[in-house]
């Protein structure tokens, strides 16, 4: 280990840490505060700098081989793989179990047992077009999938409380729990209609135009007016801007 004295000037600290790499191909910095990174920075001595990138690598680099290297290869112990199973927290050839347990004191050469995590469990999402909202419930809680957003819109083609779409689409391989969302059909939206005004139509303009409609005719009734057309409506129920549902029935009164 380096350690630096106050009061030493860059060139020496340069000479040193360069000394030190050729001769054992790394250094080991103390009481630096900026770490390696930084004192090259400060030095502006890129021949250090180069030959320690030269023998270590960059920082990141010796990071990720000591992350990939075998447990063995430190502590002269085995590293053993036992077996391989689905976990939804930890990532595909990642660690999740090991026995012994971390701290534990093995002699040389013993093996370290270890499971690897296969990653989260694909699951192919079913086709649910068509179903009722029970049923895909069920169907989805057999998979390990949830239900979703439930939206309704009405429909011509499908039948009331079927489902038309789907989120993801169906075969769709997905992690375990994640959301399905559905489009539930509403069925056939019913028409409103806003009352016009009939009197002085006759029976059969009214006829026709009722016909177009989801509408009725109600109850006729005659009244004899002289002088007036036959088949002229006098009256009619509801009152011309009264709102009509579908399937209302207007009553009207006709001349004789």
């Amino acid at each position: 280990m380096i350690e630096f004295k106050p009061g030493w000037e860059l060139g020496r600290v340069s000479r040193i840490i360069a000394r030190q790499i050729a001769s054992i191909g790394s250094v080991v910095l103390a009481r630096c505060d900026l770490g390696f990174s930084g004192l090259c920075e400060l030095l502006d001595s890129h021949a250090v700098c180069d030959s320690w990138e030269r023998s270590n690598g960059s920082r990141s680099d010796r990071e990720d081989r000591q992350r990939r290297q075998p447990v063995g290869w430190a502590s002269e112990l085995q590293l053993k793989v036992e077996s391989h199973r689905f976990d939804d927290r930890i990532e595909s050839d990642r660690i999740v179990a090991q026995a012994p347990s971390p701290g534990s004191k093995l002699k040389s050469n013993r093996n370290v047992r270890v499971v690897v995590s296969l990653g989260a469990r694909k699951i192919p999402v079913p086709d649910l077009k068509g179903e009722s909202l029970r049923t895909t419930q069920i169907a989805l809680l057999s998979r390990g999938l949830t239900l979703g957003v439930t939206s309704t819109i009405s429909s011509t083609e499908v039948e009331k409380d079927r489902i038309i779409s789907q989120d993801p689409l169906p075969m769709t391989r997905l992690a375990r729990s994640p959301r399905v969302s559905v489009l539930i059909s509403a069925g056939r939206r019913n028409e409103s209609y806003l009352m016009p005004s009939i009197t002085g139509n006759t029976v059969e303009e009214f006829s026709a135009a009722i016909q177009k409609t989801s509408l009725k005719v109600g109850t006729v009734t005659y009244r004899s007016i002289p002088g007036l057309l036959k088949g002229t409506i006098l009256k009619q129920m509801p009152l011309p801007g009264f709102k009509l549902s579908e399937g209302s029935s207007i009553d009207i009164e006709v001349s004789r």
